[in-house]
């Protein structure tokens, strides 16, 4: 495993992924963990640098927005929030 370099705030990838979902119900509170798996023949290299799969392959945390509709203004503040606090958690 590498080691994380840092956290960027990135746009979702183009459909190269399926989106995949798993529901734990194992503990006290409900739990759905979304995550997406790779179509098979992807070329990376068509990809674009800002979005979540190309920080992850670069060893960075992704952090995107999963709304439909983005105040750039307003999102843009709590996207760069959170990208705080991850690079914090990270540096420890």
């Amino acid at each position: 495993m590498s080691t994380l370099k840092g956290c960027k705030i990135t746009k979702p990838a183009p459909r190269i992924l399926e989106d995949l979902t798993r529901v734990d119900e194992e503990t006290s509170s409900r739990f759905y963990w979304l995550y997406r798996g790779l179509i098979n023949g992807t070329d990376f290299d068509k990809l674009p640098e800002d979005c979540d799969v190309m920080a992850l392959r670069a060893s960075y945390v992704s952090v995107s927005s999963m709304g439909w509709h983005v105040d750039e203004q307003k999102d843009a503040t709590l996207m760069e929030a959170i990208r705080s606090a991850v690079e914090a958690a990270i540096r420890g």
